[in-house]
């Protein structure tokens, strides 16, 4: 009988070689664990470890997940599917199962919008919504704590607090903690707004610190970290316990870091410690807290703070005193003029002026003097650059002439530097075409200016071309001569150029400077009425043989029997007709013939100069 064959040996994993080589070797450190069933090594924890595991557990969830209240809301049903229903309720339970309930019929649907909040802020439709169709579905403890919430945020819970911080030593801060709650009803996959088929809960958590280090305050909202001890923030996005809190943290900083005299100049200015700052004061005050030297020019406050990105970095790199800033904006100063720097505009002026090459002090403190006692503080711009007028004027001392008389008319500085800017705009245009230009000395004042320049501006764009019914003998009928009982003789002519159109434009306050084109092609005939010196009274549009309009100044019609009589004058002599209202009390005149006087319908097309 043969041998029997052994079987082969399974081959073995490279890891299972090495793990059991590595347990030989180590055999006679542990000699009596290897005889021992690894069921029997796993770890069995006691009673007491168990308990304290499940404390743990019960806390976290706590600390985390918070109080499950009830949340309900009432919103429209538009569904139709169910046309029948007019409303439904949705009702978050504290399980987290959602509930809908529709109502089909109900009088505080159409009585009132429900409110939002607990039960003792509803309103009669809101109670009376939940009396019918929550309580009933809820506990007792439930109900007290239900929550009706709307589209917008629901504020429930705020914490505030003002301490050191628990991890940082030397570190104060201050936090509010906002829990709120809100409700959406579109749906996530369309985003179609479906209330009676979908309803989203969504509790929201907002964490806002502020925090000082050492001379720094620290915002930390919406993750991102401001530093905000100069008040370059908006202030906008903080509610009044942020920033009581922000102003706390301030006082405290100046406490530590200013002297008597500073503190008791700050609560001057800002009134006690206790007092809330409103928004628009808490900047200037974080800013003084830091620099309490710029009290003394309280402008130099909000001049930093209103600086151009580019400029105030510019000061951050220097951060130079109230002193050295003044004299580095202004120049050299009377002491005198020094409490009229108290207000921005007046600061703002005395910058542009040094700006603008004015280096007298003498002529600085006339116009500030001028300026300030005229008008109120206002709002106004960062200071501005007129070294270009200044040399047009013929120098500072002309130009503050100009100047004092310009703010004494009531133009403040925000005015006159818009007006300077487009003026200069205008300038540079009418140099380009016309260099050796010159205005006249009766023409510097800068709304003098301004104005003489925009007319010239524009007869620069636009070219002067000849309008042919200006000189067609056909259309001669169309000039006269008549008397007028308050300006003497009339002279009625054709508008030749398009430059006649322009002047006649600015004379009398309209815009048919915008007929030229159809005044070239022969659509339309402009007819101005001038007295003896020249001056254009009355415009006229003639199309055909009858007038279309026949307007006054800033385009107003015949009233007076004094224009009537003369429009009338001019209609015979003419032998036109009437296609206007401006000449309706015109029309039953016996001296017309009837056949010639037609007023139609207004129409859109129909505008006036």
């Amino acid at each position: 009988m043969s041998e029997q064959a052994t079987p082969a040996p399974k081959p073995q994993h490279e890891l299972d070689v090495l793990y059991a080589r590595l347990a030989e070797r180590n055999a006679h450190l542990f000699p009596g664990r290897l005889q021992v069933p690894r069921a029997a090594r796993t770890c069995v924890k006691g009673p007491a470890a168990l308990e304290r595991e499940i404390q743990a557990f019960e806390r976290f969830r706590r600390r985390h997940e918070g109080r499950r209240r009830v949340l309900w809301t009432v919103l429209d049903a538009c569904s139709p599917s169910e046309p029948e229903w007019e409303g439904v309720v949705w009702i978050r339970h504290a399980s987290g199962l959602k509930e809908r309930v529709p109502i089909r019929q109900h009088p505080a649907l159409q009585a009132a919008v429900p409110g939002t909040g607990q039960l003792a802020d509803l309103n009669e439709a809101g109670t009376a919504i939940f009396e019918q169709f929550v309580r009933p579905r809820l506990t007792p403890e439930q109900v007290r704590s239900a929550l009706k919430v709307g589209y917008g945020r629901t504020c429930v819970h705020r914490m505030t607090a003002l301490r050191d911080h628990p991890f940082t030593p030397g570190v104060r801060e201050f936090y509010e903690l906002r829990t709120e709650y809100s409700v959406s009803a579109l749906t996530p996959r369309t985003g179609q707004h479906a209330p009676a088929k979908y309803c989203r809960f969504t509790c929201t958590q907002t964490t806002t610190r502020v925090q000082r280090r050492g001379r720094d305050l620290l915002l930390i909202q919406g993750g991102q970290v401001r530093n905000v001890k100069y008040g370059r923030f908006d202030p906008a996005g903080l509610t009044p316990e942020v920033c009581r809190g922000l102003q706390a943290l301030a006082w405290e900083l100046a406490r530590e870091t200013c002297c008597a005299g500073e503190l008791a100049q700050l609560r001057e200015a800002f009134a006690p410690e206790d007092q809330p700052r409103t928004t628009e004061r808490l900047g200037p005050f974080l800013f003084a807290v830091q620099h309490p030297d710029y009290l003394n020019v309280p402008a130099l406050i909000e001049h930093v703070q209103l600086s151009a990105r580019r400029e105030y970095r510019a000061w951050l790199r220097r951060r130079p005193g109230a002193t050295t800033l003044l004299r580095e904006l202004c120049g050299s100063l009377p002491r005198g003029v020094r409490p009229l720097l108290a207000r921005l505009d007046v600061l703002t002026l005395a910058a542009s002026l040094h700006r603008s090459g004015m280096r007298s002090p003498d002529l600085k403190a006339q116009v500030l003097n001028a300026y300030a006692p005229a008008l109120r503080e206002h709002r106004c711009g960062p200071p501005f650059d007129a070294r270009w007028y200044v040399e047009l004027a013929g120098g500072e001392q002309q130009a503050a002439r100009r100047l004092i008389r310009t703010f004494r008319e009531g133009h403040a500085v925000s005015g006159l530097a818009l007006l300077l800017g487009d003026t200069e705009r205008l300038w540079q245009d009418v140099q380009a075409a016309q260099p050796g230009y010159r205005p006249g000395r009766d023409q510097l004042d800068p709304l003098a200016l301004h104005d003489h320049l925009a007319r010239l501006h524009t007869r620069i764009r636009t070219e002067n071309r000849p309008i042919p019914s200006g000189t067609d003998g056909r259309l001669s009928h169309l000039d006269a001569d008549l008397p007028h009982a308050a300006r003497g003789t009339l002279h009625f002519r054709r508008a030749r150029e398009t430059h006649d159109l322009i002047h006649v434009s600015e004379t009398l306050h309209n815009c048919v400077s915008s007929y030229a084109g159809a005044a070239i092609r022969g659509e339309v005939v402009i007819v101005v009425a001038r007295d003896g010196r020249g001056t254009p009274v009355y415009c006229l549009e003639v199309r055909g043989r009858a007038v279309h309009q026949f307007k006054r100044d800033r385009n107003q019609g015949l009233r007076d029997q004094t224009d009537l009589a003369a429009a009338f004058g001019y209609l015979r002599q003419a032998r036109l007709g009437i296609r206007t209202h401006d000449l309706a009390s015109l029309c039953h005149h016996p001296g017309l013939p009837q056949a010639a006087v037609s007023i139609p319908e207004p129409e859109p097309d129909d505008l006036p100069f």
